[in-house]
């Protein structure tokens, strides 16, 4: 990295084991020194948006998508009596677009 002049920043760093539930139980308690650093495996990371956990079920991922949704939803729901039934169609883009 250093060739390239990166530098690692170690206290943002996560390392996850991925592999089956019997692998990552055994080791969960293995620790990777980064310059200096101590980084432990975590239960899971995000990376590009994406919650990774260690089986790879997206569990986390599709419950953290499931609570946004629903907090969005709950918001248009609170405003829909303020919408009037016919609304202009430059102030309200459609959701969906079909091609």
């Amino acid at each position: 990295m250093q060739n390239n002049f990166l530098k690692l920043n170690c206290d943002k760093s996560e390392i996850i084991i991925i592999g089956s539930n019997s692998l990552t139980r055994s080791t969960q308690d293995f620790p990777l020194n980064i310059d200096g650093s101590i980084v432990n495996p975590s239960t899971h990371i995000r990376n590009l948006g994406i919650i990774l956990d260690p089986t790879l079920t997206f569990l986390p991922h599709i419950n953290q998508i499931t609570k946004t949704t629903f907090f969005h939803l709950e918001n248009i729901a609170r405003i829909k009596p303020s919408l009037s039934s016919n609304p202009p169609s430059h102030q309200t883009p459609p959701l969906i677009h079909r091609c």
